[in-house]
């Protein structure tokens, strides 16, 4: 299992998930399935929208190939 970071922030004046992981080429691809997911160069995470649908596709796409930890909380970019 791969370990992911998720955390929540203000990116453009929307709320976001920020997904943080190393490279790993299997965990991109789950990530581009989920609706409006972007690299973030700047945040150095993939970027997706907040809301319920990405929420619950999160914990179905990964759910055997990895782990969430919470990150620090919500910051503004």
């Amino acid at each position: 299992m791969y370990p992911i970071t998720i955390d929540t922030l203000i990116h453009k004046e929307k709320n976001c998930l920020a997904l943080s992981f190393a490279y790993n080429n299997q965990l991109q691809q789950l990530v581009k399935k989920l609706d409006d997911a972007r690299w973030s160069a700047s945040n150095k995470a993939w970027l997706v929208a907040d809301t319920a649908q990405n929420r619950s596709n999160l914990k179905l796409y990964f759910k055997d190939i990895a782990i969430f930890d919470a990150g620090p909380g919500i910051k503004k970019t």
